[in-house]
C-alpha cells in the first residue's frame, strides 16, 4: 500500500499539492483578530448521536465524543476516505482525557464541545465555511491560572478507510518541517452508496496550521502532532487541524493560506456569520421565533441545519451523507418542503435548477443523480421502478411550492420543458390505463417487509411491484392542478393543451376530473372494520383488483399532504381513518397497522399535516408525540425507519423524513403567509 500511495503522491507533486505543503513554512501562528464569540450550545433533544457538518463541497461525520468516523470530498457524491480520526490533548507532556460532549451551536450548523481540567478550559470547534473545500477543527485553550504556565500539544491519530482504491501517505517537507497526511481515492474506490462508480479522484490533505513535526506511521494509522504551544497564565491560544480537499485535476491548486491559524479563525467567523444570516434572512412570517414551544423551535432549527448541510454546492441534495449521498428526487423534494415551509427559498430554486440540468442531460426525471462539483459527472444517474410517475409529479409540486412563495415565473419559464415532460408522461400513462397509475417502485415509502398480498407472507413492496397506486394518481391530480394555473399565467388555455408526447390536444380540466374520479372509483372502500365511514386505501392489486391485506398509513395520507383537489369530506375521512391507528400510549403510528412492522421516520409528519389541514382536534396530541417523543435524534433530524419498539435503523440525519416532519410542524404553527396562486 505504501508503494501505491507513494506513486500516487508523486503524480500529485506536479499539481502543486507538495508545493503548497512546502509553503506551510510561512504559515505562522500569529493571531490576526480575536475569536468570535461562540453562540451558546443547544441542549440535546434526545440521547447523543453522530452529527454531520459540511461546506457543500466537503463533509465530515463526527461522534459526540469528538471522534470523526467519515469524511469525503470534493463533492458530496464521492468516496469515504476515513475510518476514524481521534484527537489526544497533552498537557505538560502527559495525555489528558477529555469528554467533549459535542453539541450544536445555536443558530448554526457548526458543533463544539467544552471540557475543563483544573485551571484549563478546552473547546473543540468543528466547522466548515460554505463553498470551501475544507473542514477545520479548532482547539481553543484558556489558562485561568494567574501564575502557572502550561505546554499544550494535540495529537491526531488518522486511520484512513481500508476500502479498495483508498491510498494514504504521511508527508513532510524538509524546508518547512510541516507534517501532513494525504488520503486519496482512485477511480477504483467505492462511493458512499455503492450503486455508483467513483466520480472524482479526490484527495484530502490533513495538517496542523503552522509548522509541525513530520507524520509518523503507527500500524494502519498516521500520527500528526502539533507544535508545542506555550500557554502563559491568563492567556488563550488556538491550535487548528485543517482538512483540505483539493480537486485532483490538471489545474488543481491548494491555497497554502488554508493551513494558517489566521485563516482558520477567519473561516470560523465567516461560518458563524453565514449560518446566522441564513436563519435570519427570511420573511418575518417564517421566523422560528413564531414557534412558542421551545423544544419544537429547537427541533426545527437543528433539523433545518441538517437538511441545509445535506445540500451540495451544485444544488443537489443528498438523501443522507452518512450513507445515501446521492441526490434522490423524492428525498430531495420532501426535504425541500421544509425549506419552503420555513422561508428558505433559495435552496428550493437551486435544486429546481439542478434538476433542470439533470433533465437536460438525461431526458427524464432520474430516481437519483450525483451531487458533485465536477463538471464532467452529471450524466450518471440511477433509476428504479416506473420513472414516469410520482417523481415527475413531485417535481411539479416542488415548483408549485416555490412559485406560491415567490411568484418567480421566470425560473419556472426556464424549466418549462421539464414541467411539460413531467405532466405529459403522467397523463400518457394514466390515459392508457383508464386513469390508473402504477406505484413508482421506491421502497422508501413502505420501508420494511409488509403483508400486502398474501396472508402470512412478508414481502417488500418495492421495485418488483407494479400495482395500481393511490399516491401516483393523487400526485398526478395535484401536479396537474398547479400546471393548469401555470399555463393560465403564461396565457395558454388548459382546455386546449397540445401534448407533444401524445401528439394530441387535451382538455386538462377534464383530465384532472377523471383522475379525481378514479381515486374514488378504484381506492375508496367502506368494508374495513372500524373504518366503515370510508377512506382511500393505498393500493389495488393489478392482477385481480384485490385490496391489500393491510393498510399503508403514509400512502393514504399523501393526497392531503400534497394538496390533491378532491372533496373536503373525503380528505377528512382519509386523515381520520389513519389517525384511528395512532397509539397515544407510545406516540407511534404504525406504517402497517396491526402488522407490527414498525414505521417510517415521516409517518407522524404526514399525519400531523393532515390533521391540521382538516381541522382534526387530534393534532395537538400528535404534535406532542412528534416533538417530545423519542424518534428525533439529539439534533432534531430523523431516521429512515424504526422498528415496532421505536429503535431506528442506521440511516440517520435524513433529508426526506426530516423534511416532512419539519413542514408539518411549520404547518401546525402556521408559519409563512397565505398566498394565492396568481392567474
Amino acid at each position: 500500500m505504501e508503494r501505491v500511495a507513494s506513486n500516487a503522491l508523486s503524480k500529485l507533486q506536479g499539481r502543486s499539492i507538495m508545493a503548497a505543503l512546502a509553503a506551510l513554512a510561512s504559515a505562522c501562528a500569529a493571531h490576526s483578530a480575536p475569536l468570535p464569540a461562540l453562540p451558546p450550545q443547544v441542549p440535546y433533544l434526545n440521547p447523543p448521536s453522530r452529527y454531520v457538518l459540511g461546506s457543500g463541497v466537503a463533509m465530515a461525520v463526527g461522534e459526540p465524543n469528538g471522534d470523526w468516523v467519515q469524511f469525503a470530498g470534493p463533492g458530496y457524491t464521492n468516496h469515504n476516505l476515513l475510518e476514524r480520526e481521534h484527537l489526544t490533548v497533552e498537557v505538560d507532556g502527559r495525555p489528558v482525557p477529555l469528554d467533549w460532549q459535542i453539541k450544536r451551536a445555536e443558530r448554526t450548523g457548526l458543533y463544539y464541545g467544552i471540557a475543563e481540567r483544573g485551571p484549563l478550559r478546552f473547546r473543540i470547534i468543528d466547522f466548515a465555511r460554505w463553498g470551501q473545500a475544507a473542514i477545520t477543527r479548532l482547539l481553543v485553550v484558556e489558562n485561568a491560572s494567574d501564575s502557572v504556565p502550561h505546554r499544550i500539544r494535540v495529537q491526531a491519530q488518522i486511520t484512513p478507510s481500508s476500502a479498495a482504491g483508498i491510498v494514504a501517505q504521511g508527508m513532510a517537507e524538509a524546508p518547512s518541517g510541516s507534517g501532513a497526511v494525504m488520503v486519496r481515492a482512485t477511480r477504483a474506490a467505492a462511493t458512499l452508496f455503492t450503486h455508483y462508480p467513483n466520480q472524482i479522484e479526490g484527495a484530502a490533505v490533513i495538517a496542523f496550521a503552522g509548522p509541525s513535526p513530520a507524520a509518523t506511521r503507527q500500524g494502519s494509522s498516521y500520527i500528526l502532532a502539533s507544535a508545542p504551544l506555550e500557554l502563559a497564565p491568563g492567556s488563550t491560544e488556538e491550535i487548528a487541524l485543517v482538512h483540505a480537499f483539493p480537486p485532483v485535476e490538471v489545474t488543481a491548486r491548494i491555497n497554502p493560506e488554508i493551513f494558517t491559524l489566521s485563516h482558520a479563525e477567519h473561516d470560523l467567523d465567516q461560518s458563524i456569520a453565514q449560518w446566522q444570516h441564513w436563519f435570519e434572512a427570511v420573511s418575518p412570517s417564517y421566523r422560528l421565533e413564531r414557534i412558542p414551544d421551545r423544544r419544537g423551535r429547537r427541533l426545527v432549527e437543528g433539523a433545518l441545519a441538517v437538511i441545509k448541510t445535506n445540500q451540495s454546492v451544485d444544488g443537489g441534495f443528498a438523501a443522507n451523507l452518512t450513507f445515501f449521498s446521492q441526490g434522490f428526487t423524492r428525498d430531495s423534494i420532501l426535504g425541500l418542503r421544509a425549506m419552503s415551509a420555513t422561508g428558505h427559498l433559495d435552496e428550493v430554486k437551486r435544486w429546481l435548477l439542478w434538476e433542470g440540468r439533470k433533465f437536460a442531460l438525461c431526458g427524464h426525471i432520474c430516481d437519483a443523480s450525483v451531487c458533485s462539483i465536477s463538471p464532467s459527472d452529471p450524466s450518471i444517474e440511477f433509476d428504479m421502478g416506473n420513472i414516469g410517475v410520482e417523481g415527475t409529479a413531485l417535481c411539479v409540486l416542488c415548483a408549485r411550492d416555490y412559485y406560491i412563495a415567490t411568484y418567480d415565473l421566470e425560473t419556472l419559464r426556464g424549466l418549462d420543458k421539464l414541467l411539460r415532460y413531467c405532466i405529459e408522461i403522467q397523463l400518457q400513462q394514466a390515459r392508457a390505463n383508464g386513469y390508473r397509475l402504477e406505484f413508482n417502485g421506491d421502497e422508501t415509502e413502505v420501508c420494511g417487509a409488509v403483508e400486502i398480498k398474501q396472508a402470512g407472507t412478508l414481502e417488500r413492496l418495492d421495485i418488483c411491484d407494479r400495482d395500481w397506486s393511490l399516491s401516483s394518481v393523487a400526485l398526478c391530480a395535484a401536479s396537474l392542478d398547479f400546471y393548469q394555473q401555470y399555463l393560465r399565467t403564461l396565457g395558454e388555455n388548459p382546455a386546449a393543451y397540445h401534448s407533444t408526447r401524445e401528439g394530441k390536444t387535451l382538455d386538462l380540466p377534464q383530465e384532472q376530473a377523471r383522475l379525481v374520479a378514479a381515486m374514488e372509483r378504484d381506492f375508496w372502500r367502506t368494508d374495513v372494520p372500524g373504518l366503515e365511514t370510508g377512506f382511500h386505501d393505498a393500493f389495488r392489486i393489478k392482477a385481480d383488483g384485490a385490496w391489500p391485506l393491510h393498510r399503508l398509513a403514509n400512502v393514504s395520507l399523501m393526497p392531503v399532504y400534497w394538496g390533491t383537489p378532491y372533496p373536503r369530506a373525503a380528505q377528512a375521512a382519509d386523515v381520520a381513518a389513519i389517525a384511528h391507528y395512532f397509539d397515544p400510549r407510545t406516540g407511534f403510528l404504525p406504517l402497517v397497522p396491526e402488522a407490527d412492522t414498525g414505521f417510517d421516520g415521516h409517518d407522524l409528519g404526514y399525519l400531523l399535516w393532515g390533521l391540521v389541514e382538516t381541522g382534526n382536534s387530534a393534532q395537538t396530541v400528535v404534535y406532542r408525540a412528534l416533538v417530545n417523543g423519542p424518534t428525533s435524534d439529539c439534533w432534531g433530524a430523523f431516521h429512515e425507519a424504526y422498528d415496532a419498539a421505536g429503535v431506528p435503523n442506521d440511516h440517520d440525519l435524513r433529508t426526506m423524513e426530516t423534511g416532512v416532519n419539519v413542514s408539518a410542524i411549520a404547518r401546525y404553527w402556521n408559519l409563512g403567509e397565505a398566498r394565492p396562486l396568481r392567474d
